[in-house]
């Protein structure tokens, strides 16, 4: 609920034209009470040969009345996040059995429905919504190549660079390898003295050609709306580029231009998930804002007693979730002693007391990181896939007293 809070207050706080993001929010309402107007399973979503129309169909489990929005997942579908189109269930009193066309989609691009039902003798507004997402088919989408880009928030730097992968793969195995570090059973998942984890698709592993293409096609890269730069060489990597973005729009898309073979492109995908805010309690009962981002500033301590701390963060997550984990290292950094990854829907973070009571009495330096990425790729485009990824984090010390 807090998280829900402080991303409203964010909200009002940027221009009007502030977008709602998807993930940025996560209802509080239960499916189980819209399941008593609506029959559990019957919900599809029907594509039309062309993909560009399709058919909603589900089952009311009376004449109740109902209403549907939806938006496509991707900025470069249609309708967009930020102007969702609504289709009203036919009012005769009678239908029970529910088809609703959608028109002018974007073929590939998958949408989100919300669907609002309530009773007849009540209004909207004592309706119950349920979400629900066409599921999208990674699994036909093939590619030899990605074009990476990482770009890490505090540095606000971005590195990009083309991927030859060692076979042709999926989408679906590349998003899986996306996700690997993040799927949990439990909501929090802690491993002492982890070892050093390299990102999937570093660069070093892409089979290269460097001396007849050192970016495989890919030329010409700038981007403007969340970050505005002209990508350039990277001053010690020469099959990599570079951008440095002086400021930011975190309520702006993100827009791609670049040339793949001297043949020119675009597309949109939506802006970084970031940390917005993080806060804790010290032993002391004193609230302390944990803002640091850089190393070498000076950074914030906390001081914790025998009890775990607990840390309160607000996230905004437009787009899929790679890391969300607390790193703990010695003070000097140079050993990872313990590794926290959480799931999104936590409201405060902790270290289980199980794991903390490992923690000898001293400084520990910590480190909040969080990580997204998205996916684009466009049916029968002359580039290949792009997959992208942003990560931000948090340093602090850890003062523990016995």
């Amino acid at each position: 609920m807090l998280r829900t809070i402080l991303t409203l207050l964010f909200c009002a706080n940027l221009s009007t034209a502030c977008k709602m993001l998807p993930h940025s929010i996560r209802s509080e309402l239960k499916s189980q009470e819209v399941y008593g107007l609506l029959e559990e399973g019957s919900l599809r979503f029907s594509r039309s040969p062309s993909g560009t129309s399709g058919d909603l169909s589900f089952n009311l489990k009376g004449t109740h009345s109902c209403r549907v929005e939806y938006w496509a997942d991707d900025p470069n579908g249609k309708p967009p996040v930020g102007s969702p189109l609504t289709m009203t269930c036919p009012s005769d009193g009678k239908t029970t059995a529910i088809k609703l066309t959608a028109d002018e989609l974007v073929a590939g691009i998958p949408l989100t429905f919300r669907i609002t039902v309530w009773p007849k003798a009540l209004n909207a507004l004592s309706g119950f919504p349920l979400e629900f997402r066409e599921a999208q088919d990674l699994g036909k989408v093939q590619a030899g190549f990605l074009v990476v880009a990482r770009y890490v928030a505090p540095r606000q730097s971005n590195e990009i660079y083309s991927f030859q992968l060692p076979k042709v793969m999926s989408m679906a195995e590349v998003k899986t390898k996306m996700s690997a570090n993040y799927d949990q059973t439990e909501a929090t998942e802690c491993t002492e003295a982890p070892p050093p984890s390299d990102p999937p698709f570093p660069r070093i592993a892409s089979t290269e050609d460097a001396q007849k293409r050192p970016l495989h096609g890919l030329s010409e890269v700038s981007t403007d709306g969340f970050g505005r730069a002209t990508a350039t060489a990277h001053p010690f990597f020469a099959t990599r580029l570079v951008q440095f973005y002086e400021g930011i729009e975190r309520q702006q898309n993100w827009i791609w231009n670049f040339k793949w073979e001297g043949a020119g492109a675009n597309f949109e995908t939506f802006p970084p998930g970031y940390i917005a805010n993080l806060s804790t309690i010290d032993a002391d009962n004193r609230t302390v804002i944990l803002r640091n981002r850089a190393l070498g500033n000076v950074i914030p301590v906390v001081d914790a007693g025998a009890k775990s701390f607990r840390l309160t963060p607000s996230i905004l997550y437009p787009t899929e979730i790679s890391r969300y984990e607390l790193v703990v290292k010695t003070a000097d950094a140079s050993r990872i002693l313990l590794r926290c990854q959480y799931t999104i829907d936590q409201d405060t973070l902790t270290i289980p007391d199980s794991y903390y009571q490992k923690l000898i009495a001293g400084e520990y330096l910590a480190t909040l990181v969080f990580e997204t990425n998205q996916i684009h790729f466009k049916d029968g485009a002359a580039y290949p896939p792009w997959l992208i990824t942003a990560q931000d984090w948090i340093h602090f010390k850890i003062n523990k007293k016995m």
